[in-house]
């Protein structure tokens, strides 16, 4: 997604499977120095180590199936929170914690260029499946929430969408802002079956 570190490279098992956890250190529009996770997670292969320096678009694993409990895909998430790690059932799945990736993504694009040094923190969270850290980082670090930008591209997108698809995409967000894993896969399984019955009707 962008230059940064991995924290996490890991073979987590159970509904995880092969994980990447990349940190990305950047200047805002006011100058601070922010941080924010990308997750990258159900992969077949990982091809880095934990403090490896990643650039933007580089390889760093392939899609996977977990062991074939889903079809291949990536799993993507990008982390407001930095104390998640592999530990997400402790943490509720809002805005609080997350960001919208593609929103986050639009809003950043362009940043103030600086070729300092930063320290990133690879650290800072429990081993999956371990008690949380007891005691928090000294300087706590605070990720804004980025501007909301215009949703012309996913109003495009959503009209292309079958009306059942929108619809319970919409009453997903509307309870908690995103659709859980199953709900993704009911979705994907009946929009196969929508495009194999237009495909027949054609």
């Amino acid at each position: 997604m962008a230059d940064g570190v991995v924290i996490v490279s890991e073979d987590v098992r159970v509904g995880w499977g092969n994980c990447i956890i990349v940190r990305h250190a950047y200047r805002d529009s006011t100058g601070e120095v922010k941080m924010v996770d990308s997750q990258y997670a159900h992969l077949l292969r990982r091809m880095v180590n934990v403090g490896d320096v990643v650039k933007r678009g580089q390889q760093i694993g392939t899609m996977g199936n977990n062991r074939g409990m889903y079809l291949t895909h990536l799993h993507f998430e990008m982390r407001k929170n930095l104390q998640i790690g592999m530990n997400r059932s402790r943490f509720s799945r809002g805005f609080e914690n997350y960001y919208d990736p593609t929103r986050f993504i639009n809003a950043h694009r362009k940043l103030i260029s600086d070729w300092r040094k930063y320290p990133i923190p690879i650290d800072n969270f429990a081993a999956y499946n371990a008690p949380a850290p007891k005691s928090t980082p000294k300087e706590k670090i605070e990720v804004p929430t980025p501007k909301d930008t215009p949703s012309e591209l996913e109003d495009k997108v959503r009209k292309k969408l079958p009306k059942e698809i929108a619809d319970i995409l919409d009453k997903a967000k509307e309870e908690r802002d995103t659709p859980s894993d199953e709900e993704m896969e009911g979705l994907w399984q009946r929009f196969k079956q929508i495009i194999k019955l237009k495909k027949k009707s054609d």
